[in-house]
């Protein structure tokens, strides 16, 4: 994670999703401005013209990244294993304990 350069961001972004073509969501700040990239103009016009729909797709990222967050300090984020059998074995059973926490709510 880098340090957001973005006018009208604070903290981190998400580089890697940038520059692999993914997409990324966010809130401006009150005092935003249309000053920086393409990338940064196209977001807020996004945000402008469809805010409901932006909102839904944010707040639907946040909480998949907010299980995410909690999976990994529940679980831990590395992987002992090198043999990629045993890799996948260990990524199921991460996600089979993930779905039996959260069985009830």
């Amino acid at each position: 994670m880098l340090t957001s350069t973005l006018p009208g961001l604070t903290g981190t972004i998400p580089t890697l999703s940038i520059l692999f073509g993914g997409k990324v969501y966010i809130i401006p700040k009150r005092n935003s401005t249309l000053k920086g990239s393409q990338k940064w103009k196209d977001t807020m016009r996004e945000f402008v013209t469809d805010t409901y729909q932006y909102l839904k797709e944010y707040y639907k990222r946040e909480n998949s990244e907010a299980g995410f967050s909690a999976d990994k300090k529940l679980f831990g984020c590395k992987i002992a294993q090198r043999r990629e059998d045993r890799i996948n074995s260990a990524l199921f059973c991460t996600g089979l304990w993930h779905n039996l926490f959260n069985l009830n709510g």
